[in-house]
């Protein structure tokens, strides 16, 4: 199981989702600044168990996932609350996702942070606590 497996599990879960309500992933580090109309993906500093001395596979991992939704300033309470609780229902607590070489458990109800403004953007993240073990 690998960094990547897991950032990548947990990311094609909120896709379909995201792509229904017209709302573009962005994948971590690939954009400077954000636009209306995306769903920002990023992960907080992860707790990383491996076998080894130099590193490679990782045997455990707990972290969490932000995924931020972003929308024009102005966009209507009822449309940006419809945004976030559509992710928050894909990571109920207890839930379990398959991923190559192990699993993903999420650890608690996603937790919807308050929104706020950056340049033109209304930024309102949701925080997934997750645990990965490899099988």
């Amino acid at each position: 199981m690998t960094p990547e497996a897991i950032q990548a599990g947990l990311i094609q879960r909120c896709k379909a989702v995201a792509i229904s309500r017209d709302l573009s992933p962005v994948l971590p580090n690939t954009q400077k600044d954000p636009v209306a109309g995306q769903i920002r993906f990023d992960f907080i500093d992860p707790d990383r168990e491996n076998a080894t001395l130099k590193g490679g596979a990782v045997l455990d991992e707990t972290g969490a996932m932000v995924a931020t939704v972003c929308v024009e300033i102005g966009t209507l309470t009822a449309d940006v609350s419809a945004h976030v609780s559509a992710i928050e229902a894909l990571f109920p607590k207890g839930q379990k996702i398959a991923i190559t070489g192990g699993e993903i458990t999420i650890l608690a109800v996603p937790q919807i942070r308050s929104g706020y403004p950056d340049g033109a953007v209304w930024r309102v993240p949701v925080v997934v606590r997750y645990r990965a073990r490899a099988t």
